[in-house]
């Protein structure tokens, strides 16, 4: 009886953490303008440099259904790219060598807030650069 028990309670458990990240997946589809960012250099992990970017919905980024979706800067045609999502991870891929990685940091009905990390190294130097968007939903 006790096995059925904890049987029951982990299938509980992993149908709870599966609906949260359905809803977070939910909740992530349509069109986010951009609002503003941050940014920071690293070089062997010391602050080289940070600020602050700001911007009124230059950057508009749609995620749709399915794992497709299209990135739109000012003045620009929309971008395609694909994306997947595994908890608080997204990998968004333009079709490029590279993918890029972002965390989500926030999400709600309304704000997306996303950092996305890169690291190179030259030599024996790690340069570190992390930018950290902050975006609202658009109707």
């Amino acid at each position: 009886m006790k096995k059925l028990s904890l049987f029951v309670a982990l299938l509980l458990l992993v149908s709870m953490f599966n609906s949260c990240d359905e809803e977070t997946t939910n909740l992530l589809l349509g069109k986010w303008g951009w609002v503003s960012g941050t940014y920071a250099e690293y070089e062997d992990d010391v602050l080289q440099e940070s600020g602050t970017i700001e911007g009124s919905f230059f950057e508009t980024i749609e995620f749709l259904k399915g794992g497709s979706g299209t990135v739109t800067f000012t003045g620009e045609d929309p971008e395609t790219f694909t994306w997947k999502k595994d908890g608080n991870d997204v990998t968004v891929d333009e079709g490029t060598v590279d993918e890029q990685n972002i965390k989500i940091k926030t999400l709600n009905k309304l704000t997306l807030v996303f950092e996305m990390t890169e690291t190179e190294t030259e030599g024996d130097v790690v340069y570190k650069y992390v930018t950290t968007i902050t975006m609202v939903k658009i109707p």
